[in-house]
């Protein structure tokens, strides 16, 4: 659940280059 809302976080945020880069590692 943690990691979620931490992914969630990150989708919020601006971070299209950190939000690619979890994309292909998941």
């Amino acid at each position: 659940l943690y990691l979620y809302q931490l992914v969630v976080k990150t989708f919020t945020g601006d971070n299209i280059k950190l939000r690619s880069c979890l994309a292909i590692g998941w």
